[in-house]
């Protein structure tokens, strides 16, 4: 009778084993999955602005068309980590970066 505990004992211990071995896969499997899809994803291209030294500015209209430079209260601004922002047409821009506003378009 006790032989018969032990092995039940021994065999449910290496269900849970094989429990946790499989979901440690899947979780490595759906990391690995969602690593791959983020390296799928096209990225857009960067763009270099000349350096300006007269009053005048330049920037892409793209940037103007869009709420990147938005109004934002003073004080402290929140972080966005690739944030979409809002933009003109069939452009898309995704943010990363604490929150810009009407100042910061001042300095660019």
């Amino acid at each position: 009778m006790k032989r018969i505990g032990n092995e039940i004992e021994q065999l449910f211990r290496r269900m849970a084993e094989r429990a946790a071995k499989e979901e440690a896969e899947a979780k490595k499997s759906k990391a690995d999955d969602e690593a791959e899809q983020n390296e799928a994803q096209p990225r857009g291209k960067v763009l270099q602005l000349r350096p300006c030294y007269d009053p005048m500015r330049e920037i892409p209209s793209d940037y103007i068309r869009s709420a990147l430079f938005g109004v934002v209260r003073k004080g402290r601004r929140r972080y966005l980590e690739r944030e979409p922002i809002a933009a003109w047409q069939n452009v898309s821009i995704e943010y990363t970066g604490q929150r810009l506003d009407q100042y910061d378009l001042d300095v660019l």
